[in-house]
């Protein structure tokens, strides 16, 4: 372990000036513990989706307007934070521009202009990060993180290569020496990459803590803090259910399994890296900056019932014999599969994640494979708990039988991982989430894993 600290800041936090004063007081207090943070910045809160809407503007080739609305956007919040934004990011902007024209001539938007553009949502605002600090006598070191993350190529299809790509994390001496050479404080962007021929690419939506978490392993962090707008992981999420309530602790693999279900407060791929090097993840809020949060680390949130859950909504449930032929169908066609159930009864589970083309028709896809099972609009509900007491799993399927039995479409239950798998439709899920919450979690309030409800923070 050295002494880098990684200190991540999601879209909410970054896009309030109100917070960059607390911002800057983390970074100020890390030095002060003489540890070096580097600083991780997801662009300004919605920027990501409104580059994204820019693409089909230019498409059109009515991108002018859009590009001065985003222009205004960034100025406006520079000059919050003593900035002058048009300076700053002309650069961009004049990159941002020929991306868009180019667009319109080529008369399509390919997956690599897509990820060029969206990227340029990163690359301003950790100019601005860097340009806040050095106006506050804080020494920062801009850093094009493209330099550093290399894309690994497992990508088959052209959409995910460019937007949904996965980085090497092993330790790099050569990075640590020559961020070493200077106290700077290194000010960095999540979210992208670069691949072999130097391309940009995208980590996946909200992949900025996986970017966080890939500089952690490779300067062998002592640390990584995910700054958001929730103080940590909660039982579900809590801006469905305000009797959420936050864990104090959990372990990676419980978090792996939260993330991959659908908890939004961290990506899935950003644990295993983390994971590999033993280093702890907190996830805090910048706007509580002195509430603990919760802790990803080797000790599991200890409880002998249920300790979390979490919804994917929206997906396609396929069933067929040969599902590893449908995921080959699938995924090139901009399918991600997101089901931790494999190889069950709920057959394979599909979220289309391609923003710039229509969902296809998933039976027409598959006609070549015969007989397929096909159903739109599920829910899958997945409950995390204890691995060592099954009793709360057997009366959790009892009571869901009972209750739902005509809405349940199927199930699954894994008892040694602690994992029970109900797949509903969309229009009956957040009834059936928030009744199983008050059965299942909401009594355990004074457990010691648990810390309070999202209702008493707000």
């Amino acid at each position: 372990m050295t002494n880098w600290i990684i200190l991540k800041f999601g879209g909410s936090s970054v896009a309030d000036p109100n917070l960059w004063q607390t911002i800057k007081a983390q970074v100020e207090l890390q030095q002060a513990l003489g540890k070096r943070p580097v600083l991780v910045l997801s662009a300004l809160k919605n920027v990501s989706n409104l580059l994204e809407a820019l693409l089909h503007q230019a498409l059109s080739g009515v991108h002018e307007t859009a590009i001065t609305h985003l222009r205004e956007l960034h100025s406006t919040f520079a000059s919050q934070i003593g900035l002058d934004g048009n300076r700053l990011l002309e650069p961009w902007f004049e990159q941002l521009a020929a991306f868009c024209d180019d667009i319109y001539q080529q008369e399509q938007i390919s997956p690599a202009s897509h990820a060029k553009v969206v990227a340029l949502g990163e690359l301003m605002s950790s100019t601005l990060g860097a340009a806040y600090l050095q106006q506050h006598n804080l020494p920062a070191n801009w850093c094009d993180i493209r330099e550093v993350l290399l894309a690994n190529n497992s990508m088959d299809d052209p959409w995910h290569h460019f937007t949904s790509n996965q980085c090497g994390y092993s330790e790099d001496s050569d990075l640590q020496s020559q961020w070493s050479q200077t106290e700077d404080i290194v000010v960095t962007q999540g979210f992208i990459a670069r691949d072999e021929l130097n391309q940009t690419v995208l980590l996946g939506r909200e992949g900025s803590d996986t970017s966080a978490c890939y500089l952690g392993a490779k300067l062998a962090a002592e640390k990584i803090e995910i700054w958001t707008d929730v103080p940590g992981v909660f039982t579900f999420n809590p801006r469905i259910n305000a009797d959420a309530l936050q864990i104090s602790y959990l372990d990676y693999r419980q978090a792996t399994v939260l993330a991959t279900a659908g908890a939004k407060v961290i990506h899935p791929r950003a644990l295993q890296p983390a994971h590999s090097k033993h280093i702890p993840i907190i996830i805090k809020s910048t706007a509580l900056p002195d509430n603990p949060g919760s802790i990803i680390s080797t000790d599991k949130g200890d409880t002998q019932e249920a300790l979390a859950m979490a919804i994917e909504s929206n997906l396609v449930q396929v069933i067929a014999q040969e599902q590893s032929v449908v995921d080959k169908i699938l995924i090139p066609a901009g399918f991600d599969r997101v089901n931790l159930f494999k190889d069950t009864t709920l057959g394979g589970l599909y979220l289309y994640t391609n923003t710039e083309m229509k969902q296809p028709d998933v039976e027409s896809l598959l006609t070549s494979l015969g007989k397929v099972e096909v159903r739109y609009q599920q829910s899958l509900i997945t409950i995390l708990g204890s691995t060592t007491n099954d009793h709360w799993i057997n009366e959790t399927v009892e009571h869901v039988k009972y209750q739902w039995f005509d809405k349940i479409n199927s199930y699954q239950i894994l008892p040694a991982d602690g994992l029970i798998g109900f797949l509903i439709d969309d229009a009956f899920a957040n009834q059936m989430c928030e009744q199983l919450h008050n059965g299942l979690i909401e009594h355990q309030v004074n457990d010691s894993c648990y810390g309070l409800s999202w209702r008493e923070f707000i």
